[in-house]
This record gives C-alpha cells, sequence and structure tokens, in this order.
C-alpha cells in the first residue's frame, strides 16, 4: 500500500537567485531511521517510560555505561550500566527511570548483575528501591531490595528480581514509578591496587500484573544500556520513543518498530524526539516521514510540528525551521507521508553547524479514548534529501560578464 503523500515548507530565508546547472539531490543517512534500535519487547501500547536512565552519583561514587572487554555469556548488546564506589570515603551511583504510571496491581523488576572482574564487592550490596514520583507530591520511597554479595559472580550474570505491590486506593495511583538500582556505601572492593568495588548490570525487564490477572511485559527504555540514537525529552505526563507493538498497526509501517510521541491530559504536557544527522552546508534539506494517530488514542487538539534546528559550534540553537501538521493530516488507519524542507542560504550563520530533526508534540490532551485519556503520534520510516545550492555554470558567469559590458556601453551612450 502506498502512503499518502502531503509536502510542507518551510521558508526560512531566500538565497541569492543565480543561473546555475541542475543541482541533484543527494540521500542523508538517518540513523535508527525505522526506530527498530534497541530492540524491545512486544507491549499493547507505547511505554509510559521517560524511555532512558537518569544518573546520579556522589561522594566518590561513579557511574557509566561502557563495552566490556569480554562480553558476558549472557550479555544483551555490547554495553553494561556499571556502579561503582570507593574505599576512600562513603558515597553512591544509581540508575533511576521513571518508568511506567503507576495501577493498583504488582510490578516485578528483574536485572541481570555481576561483579565487575578485578573490582569485586566485599562489603556492600547490590540494591533494588521503587520510588514514586511527578504530580505534586515529593518523591516517595515505596520499597527496599538488598541483594547479599554470594548473589553474583565475576563471570557471568545474574538475573535477580524485586516486586513491588500497589493496594487499591494508594494515593500512589497515577504517579510514575521509578525503579532506581543502587549501590551505596564504602567498599575498597577485592583489589588492592585499584580500590573500588563496581557491579555490572544488563537487560532491565518490567512486568506488571493487573489483580487477578496474567503477567504483562511493559518495556524499559535503555534496558541493555546501550546509547540512544534518537533523544527523547518529556514531561507532564508526555513521554516518546520507540514501540514494538503485538502484531503490525498498519499495512504500509516498514519493519516491526515505530516512534512515538505521546500526550496525556495534564497542563504543560508535552514529549519530542530528535538526533543531529549531518553538518549544515548551503542548500535545501527535505524530510519525509511516515506520520500516524494510533487508533484510538487519535490527538483531538494537539498538533505535531516537524523542526529543524541548528546546533553546536559554540552558538546558541536555533530553529531554522518549523512546520506545524494540521490533525486533519493524518490517519489512523495508515501511515501518510510528510515531507518539510528548509533552505539555508549562501553565508547563513549556521553553515557548519549540525542539522537537528526534530519531531515534537506539546499540550493537554485527552484524545479520542476517554476510558484512557492520552493521544499518541505514531512515526516511521525518517528519511533526509540535500539539494546543495550550485556554483554558477560557465555559461551563466559569462553571461553576467556580457550583461555587465552591456550595462557599461549603455551608460556611456547616454553621457
Amino acid at each position: 500500500m502506498k502512503m499518502r503523500q502531503l509536502g510542507y515548507t518551510a521558508a526560512w530565508a531566500a538565497g541569492a537567485l543565480v543561473m546555475a546547472g541542475e543541482a541533484m539531490a543527494v540521500s542523508v543517512a538517518v540513523p535508527n531511521s525505522q526506530f527498530e534500535a534497541p530492540g524491545l519487547v512486544a507491549t499493547a501500547a507505547p511505554t509510559e517510560s521517560r524511555g532512558s536512565w537518569g544518573l546520579a552519583a556522589w561522594a566518590g561514587g561513579s557511574i557509566s555505561a561502557y563495552s566490556p572487554a569480554t562480553a558476558y555469556p549472557s550479555q544483551d548488546g555490547g554495553n553494561v550500566g556499571s556502579l561503582s564506589i570507593g574505599g576512600a570515603q562513603s558515597g553512591g551511583s544509581a540508575f533511576y527511570q521513571d518508568a511506567v504510571l503507576i495501577k493498583e496491581g504488582t510490578y516485578e523488576l528483574t536485572v541481570g548483575v555481576a561483579q565487575e572482574p578485578g573490582a569485586e564487592p566485599t562489603t556492600e550490596p547490590f540494591r533494588i528501591n521503587f520510588e514514586s514520583t511527578g504530580f505534586g507530591p515529593p518523591t516517595a520511597l515505596l520499597g527496599e531490595n538488598d541483594f547479599a554479595l554470594g548473589s553474583f559472580s565475576n563471570t557471568d550474570l545474574t538475573d535477580v528480581t524485586a516486586t513491588i505491590s500497589i493496594p487499591s486506593g494508594s494515593p500512589e495511583i497515577g504517579r510514575y514509578l521509578r525503579p532506581v538500582l543502587l549501590l551505596t556505601g564504602q567498599d575498597a572492593g577485592a583489589n588492592p591496587s585499584d580500590p573500588r568495588a563496581s557491579y555490572d548490570l544488563d537487560n532491565v525487564q518490567l512486568q506488571y500484573t493487573a489483580p487477578g490477572g496474567a503477567p504483562e511485559s511493559l518495556a524499559v527504555g535503555q534496558h541493555s544500556f546501550d546509547p540512544l540514537v534518537w533523544q527523547r525529552p518529556a514531561g507532564s505526563g508526555g513521554n516518546a520513543g520507540e514501540y514494538r507493538p503485538l502484531a503490525p498497526v498498519f499495512a504500509n509501517q516498514v519493519g516491526d518498530q515505530l516512534g512515538f510521541i505521546s500526550l496525556r491530559d495534564h497542563a504543560g504536557s508535552w514529549g519530542a524526539l530528535y538526533q543531529d544527522v549531518t553538518t549544515i552546508g548551503e542548500g535545501t534539506y527535505t524530510m519525509t516521514i511516515g506520520v500516524a494517530h494510533e487508533p484510538g488514542y487519535e490527538p483531538l487538539a494537539a498538533p505535531l510540528s516537524l523542526n529543524f534546528e541548528a546546533v553546536g559550534g559554540g552558538l546558541p540553537t536555533t530553529l531554522i525551521g518549523a512546520n506545524t501538521i494540521p490533525l486533519g493530516a493524518i490517519s489512523n488507519n495508515e501511515f501518510t507521508e510528510i515531507t518539510v524542507s528548509v533552505n539555508v542560504p549562501v553565508g547563513a550563520a549556521q553553515i557548519g553547524q549540525d542539522l537537528r530533526l526534530v519531531m515534537v508534540a506539546a499540550g493537554q490532551e485527552a484524545g479520542s479514548n476517554p476510558q484512557d485519556p492520552r493521544a499518541t503520534y505514531l512515526l516511521d520510516n525518517v528519511r533526509l534529501d540535500f539539494v546543495a545550492t550550485p556554483e554558477p555554470t560557465s555559461a551563466a558567469l559569462a553571461c553576467l560578464v556580457i550583461t555587465a559590458g552591456a550595462c557599461r556601453r549603455g551608460s556611456r551612450r547616454r553621457s
């Protein structure tokens, strides 16, 4: 099935008019253009997770994601997360993520854990805590789980699971559930020549079981601690990221996963996906992307915008092309190809900066489903083309010389 095609042009600035040869469009690579990475578990709906790990470290603690020189046999992906503390002072380090809006029921978080070879802890355990956060009240601790040193080895990852149950009527319902992967204290580890203690983490999984129901997998952002390609800032109940549906949503989707931006019925809700793709040059950039409304969760008020920004190079971030897509231009039964363009004129200050592709939606949005007040844009198959501003041809330059000469002769005749 072919996608419907709609085109929008953002006129940023008009370039100088030149007589030139025909310029050709060049395809610019867009990493993760079909939102296939990271590979996710299939879920019934786009995740409510903020989509990435928050990092915290204090008083000599350190935190990172890295690629081990020798991968663990059960490692998923190229990276692992690392929590580390030192022996000189008490400190801590933590990964945390606002993973899902809390409902009555039981949540189970499973993490693969190993002691880093050469930095095996000797006194301090690995911990999984659960917190509730967001929407007014202060962050609250819901549960703590310590795992004994003997639970883990330095040769492979061992899965451990922590559980939290939310009773009916809990005041935490509707807030974010925040799992915290934590190491605190003072521990010089087993290696005197490198006095620190570290746990390596991988393959974080989250399940939810409603009262009387079956376990349901929930997506965890950066579950294998691999770097993100699409950044996904969001706030006030909005979220964005990749989504692997249980079955294809549309006949014309490409691949098994989709991008999404979802809004909630909260003031100030917003979400975005963006990445920096190329160095800006003189010419026209054209982005094409498949866009749809999630069936049953169609937006009613907040449109999607497809924007271009110039970033980096010691200059402030600049919006160089903004395109608001009307709600009626997008359907809930197929992807519509939206095309937007921006022209970068000769001599523009942003030449040499990075070009950032931005997809953003913002606003309080209850959507079309009163039983689950949210609205979601689905995204697929991002492409970018560039047509450079052509150099004047020799014939054009000759014409300009002849024209200039004619002007001078005409001027002499009038004198």
